[in-house]
C-alpha cells in the first residue's frame, strides 16, 4: 500500500482478518454505506443479478439488514425472487465455492430456505456431465437443460 500512498494520502489495507461477511457486517451499519453501497461490475447501478449482487444480496439477508439498503439495492425485487436466490447459493455451495459458504451456512438455518427440487436435478445433471462427457455432449446437455 506504501507505493499507492502519496506525499498528501496515506494508504493503509485493513481488515484481512475477517471474511467477506465480516467485512459487511462491519460496514453495513453506516448509514453512508447503506445509501450509497456499489458492488455491481456491469452496470452504474446495483443489477442485483450479477455474481457479486447475488453473493451481496444473500450476505444482507443473512445479516437480516436487507431493509437497511433499499436506495442501493432493489429489496423487493429480491424479496419476490429469494427462491432463485436461495437456488443459487445452493449449487454454490454444492460446487464447493467457499467464498459464499459462511453466508450459506447462515441461511441454510432458516426454516425458509429450501432448493427447489427441479434445480437440485439440473444442478446434478451438470455436475455429472462435467466429469463424465465431451466437449459437445456436455453442450448438447446445457441446452437441454435449459429449456
Amino acid at each position: 500500500m506504501q507505493y499507492l500512498s502519496s506525499k498528501y494520502l496515506r494508504i493503509y489495507c485493513d481488515g484481512g482478518e475477517l471474511n467477506r461477511l465480516e467485512k459487511l457486517e462491519t460496514i453495513s451499519k453506516i448509514p453512508y454505506v447503506q445509501k450509497y453501497l456499489h458492488v455491481c461490475i456491469y452496470k452504474p447501478f446495483n443489477c442485483g443479478y450479477c455474481q457479486k449482487c447475488r453473493r451481496t444480496l444473500l450476505a444482507l439477508d443473512a445479516l437480516n439488514v436487507l431493509d437497511s439498503f433499499r436506495e442501493s439495492f432493489d429489496i423487493d425485487y429480491y424479496n419476490s425472487h429469494r427462491q432463485e436466490y436461495y437456488n443459487w447459493i445452493w449449487g454454490q455451495h454444492m460446487n464447493g465455492d467457499l467464498q459464499n459458504e459462511p453466508v450459506y451456512q447462515i441461511l441454510s438455518q432458516r426454516n425458509d430456505f429450501h432448493v427447489s427440487n427441479n434445480y437440485k436435478i439440473k444442478q446434478r445433471i451438470v455436475f455429472f456431465a462435467k466429469n463424465h462427457f465431451s466437449d459437445r455432449q456436455k453442450q448438447l446437455i446445457k441446452k437441454m437443460v435449459k429449456k
